[in-house]
C-alpha cells in the first residue's frame, strides 16, 4: 500500500466560496436588486459556513472510508487557519500522476458542496445544479483512488 495525504485549508475554500457566491449574486443583480446581498457570503456567516464545512468533511470521509487512515488536523498559529490533512491508503499501483487532480478535486468539492447548502438558504434555484457538481467532484476523487497504472513488464 502506498500513502497520499490531500490536504485541504479552511481560507482557501472560504475565499473561493466568497468569490462564487459574490458573482453569482452580481449576475443576479439585474433580474433581482436584492441577489447580491443575499446570496453572497460574509465574515459574520463564518458559523453556517462551519457547519457546512464540518458536513462536507463528513461527507468526503463516508466516501473515502475503504482508503481514509487519518485525518490530521493542523492550525496555523500566525493565522488561526484550520487545515486538515486526509491520510489515504491505496494500492501500490495506484497511479501517482491522479494525485494532484484529487487534490484541485478535493477543494472544488468543499467549495461546491458548501455553496449548495448555502443556497438552499440564499438561492434555491441554483442550489441543486452545486450539488449535482459537488457530488461529481466526490465521485472523481474515489475513481482516481481506485485507477491503478498498467503493469509494466520487468526487463532483463
Amino acid at each position: 500500500m502506498q500513502t497520499v495525504t490531500l490536504s485541504i485549508s479552511k481560507k482557501v475554500v472560504y475565499n473561493e466560496i466568497e468569490k462564487t457566491t459574490s458573482y453569482a449574486g452580481q449576475k443576479m443583480a439585474g433580474e433581482d436588486a436584492t441577489a447580491y446581498q443575499r446570496m453572497r457570503t460574509v465574515d459574520d456567516d463564518s458559523t453556517q459556513l462551519d457547519r457546512f464545512f464540518d458536513e462536507s468533511k463528513a461527507e468526503f470521509c463516508k466516501q473515502m472510508k475503504g482508503y481514509l487512515v487519518q485525518e490530521k488536523y493542523g492550525i496555523d498559529e500566525a493565522t488561526g487557519v484550520t487545515e486538515i490533512e486526509f491520510v489515504l491508503e491505496l494500492s501500490d499501483s495506484f497511479d501517482t500522476v491522479l494525485k494532484e487532480t484529487m487534490q484541485q478535486d478535493l477543494v472544488s468539492f468543499f467549495v461546491l458542496n458548501i455553496i449548495a447548502k448555502w443556497f438552499t438558504l440564499a438561492n434555491k434555484t441554483d442550489a441543486a445544479g452545486y450539488k449535482e457538481a459537488a457530488n461529481n467532484m466526490l465521485i472523481g476523487i474515489h475513481k482516481n483512488a481506485l485507477h491503478r497504472k498498467r503493469p509494466t513488464r520487468p526487463t532483463y
